[in-house]
């Protein structure tokens, strides 16, 4: 073998040149495999759909070469290997081999290894996305070994699509909780609404049920619908209140709108009806171990915001109302105007005002009824 002696001047810049780029190609693979892994797939993912359009350009560059990562890995550390062999022995042609030796390894190393993966790591979409087309030009060229090998460690190690739970998810939530003073992250109301969302799937009606059956406010059936009877329901504030049969609580036979019944403050009808002769709205009959997101779905669907809850046996053992969903959505305790607890002097007043133009508006469509009946007549 020829010594660097032996080697014109033409010759020793072009092996220069040639281990230059071997060490800078060896390190820029090496930054890229490094650099390019480190790249949350999820993130990628969700910069696509909701990030700028540069970002998301980004993501159409990457995912590709993420969703193929034993490709993608196989071929760069071929790549690497490759480079870093061949570097010694262009190293031999201009030094000798002690030289050789210890100019590869430290060239390797630093230039190679330590500089490109320090650098690389920071910037990792960007830099990766724009040497995207290099990193498929390495797979084209090492494809007759990366092909196979890949494919055996997708036969062993397996491909998953990684994805958060929902406890990860909540957490990721909260890490992004907005400072007072800053205006770009969640807000904590906002955290704390996502959350509790995602707690419908994993809670029952059993885990959130407040109001029993000994303190649910309700009408009996044989209960008769007098002017005080009806007086007394609407000053109580509930838009709608169970029946039960007779005087037992444990059957509930359906709810009674309040509104319904303000006509009859009007006409006064003699004998008054009672309660189970009037119209009722049918109930939601759920067991105590329904998940809460199969509860709201069917309040959504409008078929009721009041659920009667059985346990196993089929007892009756209280009612959940889509107030109560709601409070596990936002993590508050909600307190309305409604609640017959609070007795805030605002809140009894917004009652009252609410009251009072529900019943002008019966009351002037009763007189109007009655004008027409009248001239009719």
């Amino acid at each position: 073998m020829s010594d660097e002696h032996d080697l014109t001047e033409t010759d020793k810049i072009l092996y220069s040149v040639a281990c230059a780029v071997l060490v800078c190609s060896a390190g820029v693979v090496s930054g890229l495999n490094l650099a390019l892994f480190s790249i949350d797939p999820i993130y990628v993912r969700i910069q696509g759909k909701t990030g700028t359009k540069q970002q998301q350009r980004y993501a159409e560059k990457l995912l590709p070469l993420l969703k193929h990562q034993h490709l993608t890995l196989v071929a760069l550390l071929v790549s690497n290997a490759s480079l870093a062999t061949a570097l010694p022995l262009f190293l031999e042609r201009l030094l000798n081999p002690t030289w050789s030796l210890v100019v590869s390894v430290t060239a390797v190393l630093f230039f190679g290894e330590v500089l490109p993966q320090a650098t690389f790591v920071r910037r990792a979409v960007p830099v990766c996305s724009f040497l995207s087309p290099f990193i498929w030009c390495l797979i084209a060229v090492t494809f007759v070994v990366s092909y196979p090998f890949a494919k055996l460690l997708d036969a062993i190690i397996g491909h998953k699509e990684e994805a958060m739970e929902k406890d990860q998810l909540g957490a990721f939530f909260q890490l992004h909780e907005a400072n007072p003073n800053e205006g770009e992250f969640l807000l904590g109301a906002e955290v704390n609404v996502m959350r509790g969302a995602m707690a419908l799937s994993t809670k029952t009606v059993k885990d959130v049920l407040k109001t029993s059956v000994q303190e649910t406010f309700m009408l009996s059936s044989n209960q008769s619908l007098c002017a005080e009877t009806i007086e007394s329901i609407v000053n109580s504030g509930y838009s709608r209140i169970p029946v039960c049969k007779n005087d037992n609580r444990r059957h509930v036979l359906g709810a009674l709108l309040t509104k319904t019944l303000l006509p009859l403050a009007f006409t006064q009808p003699d004998p008054a009806p009672l309660v189970g002769d009037y119209h009722l709205n049918e109930v939601l009959r759920i067991s105590e171990e329904t998940s809460l997101y199969n509860v709201y779905e069917s309040f959504q669907s409008g078929f009721s915001n009041m659920a009667v809850v059985y346990n196993a046996k089929g007892t009756m053992v209280g009612l959940l109302t889509l107030e109560d969903i709601f409070e596990v959505m936002h993590n508050v305790s909600i307190t309305d105007e409604t609640d017959l607890n609070n007795n805030h002097p605002l809140q009894v007043e917004m009652r009252q005002k609410e009251l009072m133009e529900l019943y002008h508006q019966v009351k002037v469509e009763h007189q109007r009824s009655m004008s027409i009946n009248a001239l009719s007549g």
